[in-house]
């Protein structure tokens, strides 16, 4: 059958299954329709990426083990799809908190792991230094781990966090440097949640809030970025990477901060206290934007630094979200 068309959770999907191709929409807001009622092709709206005007037959449709869809069963399908239960991932599913990260090596285990132990070999320790994010995947068993490296000595790095898990040796390992006070002027420079270039697990997350903290030498105002006087010229750029790219904003100054986010506080150095700005930008909430940016194997939500941070004395940025529990 070409498509798999099934519900999960608060979702709807049509999945291809010849290119493997997902495309979801929530469940209570998808609309299926056929011309009359004793058509067999159907039309998909609210559909992420679909083109509502395409149509699917009856005999192209199954379920999401593969069963074909009997007419009948199908518009009984469909028509229920509003009644569906929602997850409630604030309460029963595993947290995930991440800084975003530009990816500087790629390596694997060389031995096997154990649940708290707080040091990793790793195959190459090229172009790795203290203060990196180092990610750990086990695909078969879909379980990622990330810890901020302490120390390196030879071929063994020291971390931060205990293991949650005990990873096989050959497990992939990326590295990424969390700090964003780069110069991306010339080249920019991309920084994500999601951005392994050899290997991903299927494990599904939601994304419900981004956070940022700049310390700066000088004051900070709302006409700069961070203590950058005039702000900057092309603009932090956030992004959801998939098969459609989709612009999410691009602040060029503080004020700009403050204008797509409530939690925007500016710190005056006084005492032994630092110049510096935090923000907290929530997306899912009735009172916020009402979503989440939802992020499945090999897609990534970017942040792109397209001018020179480097007078900035730190910048970081994190993700907060949460596991999809199907």
């Amino acid at each position: 059958m070409p498509y798999k068309i099934y519900k999960r959770g608060s979702y709807f999907y049509i999945v291809d299954t010849v290119t493997g191709r997902e495309r979801e929409g929530f469940s209570n807001v998808v609309k299926v329709s056929r011309g009359t009622n004793v058509q067999s092709d159907f039309y998909f709206k609210n559909v992420n990426n679909w083109n509502q005007g395409q149509k699917v037959n009856i005999s192209e449709i199954s379920d999401f083990n593969g069963n074909p869809y009997l007419l009948n069963d199908f518009i009984t399908f469909y028509e229920n799809a509003p009644a569906l239960d929602v997850v409630l991932q604030d309460s029963t599913s595993s947290l995930v908190i991440v800084p975003f990260t530009q990816i500087i090596a790629e390596t694997t285990l060389t031995t096997s792991t154990a649940i708290d132990d707080l040091t990793i070999t790793v195959d190459s320790v090229v172009g790795i230094s203290v203060g990196n994010l180092a990610t750990i995947y086990s695909v078969t068993d879909n379980r990622v781990y990330f810890s901020l490296i302490l120390a390196i000595n030879a071929n063994v790095l020291s971390l931060d966090s205990n293991l949650d898990f005990a990873f096989d040796a050959g497990s992939f390992v990326s590295i990424g440097k969390v700090e964003m006070n780069v110069n991306g002027s010339v080249t920019p420079q991309v920084y994500g949640v999601r951005n392994p270039s050899n290997q991903d697990i299927p494990l599904v997350i939601d994304i419900n809030r981004i956070l940022f903290a700049i310390l700066a030498g000088s004051p900070v105002d709302l006409s700069k970025f961070g203590n950058i006087s005039g702000g900057l010229t092309r603009g932090l750029f956030a992004r959801k990477v998939d098969a459609v790219n989709r612009n999410i904003f691009n602040v060029k100054t503080n004020a700009e901060f403050k204008d797509i986010m409530f939690d925007v506080v500016i710190e005056l150095a006084k005492g032994n206290a630092q110049a510096g700005l935090t923000g907290r930008f929530s997306f899912s909430g009735q009172d916020k934007l009402g979503a989440v940016i939802r992020l499945k194997a090999n897609e990534d939500l970017q942040i792109i630094v397209q001018d020179d941070l480097t007078s900035l004395e730190s910048f970081k940025m994190v993700a907060q979200g949460s596991e999809v529990v199907n």
